[in-house]
């Protein structure tokens, strides 16, 4: 299916760092996702009685549209994680120089390069919060204490969540923030609460997890005992929820 398709397609671009692939897909995935979406919708869903066909790229006037501005923000923002996760933070700058000068698109990216380029507390979703904390990690001597990581890494769960390319973006996060605990543990212990008792749940974490979001969730889950931030019950659950979750099809191909 051509939804797949593009999916796969884009999902391995974010994996390998690939500007150009990047970009060539992201001339179809909106509308993958979108149309995708809208028929997963309907009463009369079956996966085997889906349409088939070509996608036609995005047109200028199209990046406007919030269904499609929404996905390709996302998109993009995966990418970037993504990159600079994985220590490829050049990747991230050339993508987002040359999505700047897209006729249509540069526009309707401009508010979440706005907010990775000025970080702030003051975001109010998932994708806001969590430009602001990549913004942050692209600052020069920006340095995570355990409340700033822990309070990163339960926004950034949420975001992978349920998100078609978060286990492959999952993968980067976690690797970054289980260093950034690592260095935490071995040299800012002051920020921590009780390391003696504490640092042995961290460190455990760090192994445990049959997905790139499981083992993710486990990183926020033990690490709440180390600040004096504390999770609803509901997104308690909900991230625990997420370490029972078993690999898919998909995120195999994915991941």
């Amino acid at each position: 299916m051509e939804a797949m398709l593009a999916t796969s397609l884009i999902a391995v671009a974010v994996r390998e760092g690939k500007v150009d692939r990047f970009i060539d897909a992201l001339a179809i995935y909106p509308r993958a996702v979108v149309e995708g979406t809208a028929i997963m919708k309907r009463k009369d869903y079956n996966v085997f009685t889906m349409p088939t066909g070509l996608f036609e790229p995005i047109a200028v006037a199209e990046w406007k549209n919030e269904s499609i501005r929404e996905a390709t923000t996302s998109a993009v923002l995966m990418f970037m994680l993504t990159a600079v996760c994985s220590n490829r933070r050049d990747a991230a700058e050339e993508l987002r120089a040359r999505l700047t000068n897209i006729e249509g698109l540069g526009p309707s990216l401009e508010v979440l390069f706005t907010n990775i380029s000025n970080p702030s507390e003051a975001r109010d979703d998932a994708v806001a919060i969590s430009a602001s904390i990549l913004g942050r990690m692209l600052t020069f001597g920006f340095v995570f204490d355990a409340a700033d990581a822990f309070r990163a890494t339960v926004y950034l769960v949420q975001l992978v969540a349920n998100h078609v390319l978060g286990e492959v973006t999952a993968g980067p996060i976690f690797n970054y923030f289980a260093d950034v605990w690592r260095d935490i543990l071995a040299n800012r212990t002051f920020s921590v609460r009780n390391p003696a008792a504490t640092s042995t749940f961290i460190l455990a974490a760090l192994s445990q997890g049959e997905t790139n979001r499981a083992k993710l969730a486990n990183l926020v889950l033990a690490s709440e005992a180390a600040v004096r931030a504390r999770l609803s019950d509901d997104l308690r659950t909900k991230i625990r929820t997420l370490t029972e979750t078993k690999r898919k099809a998909l995120d195999d191909v994915q991941a």
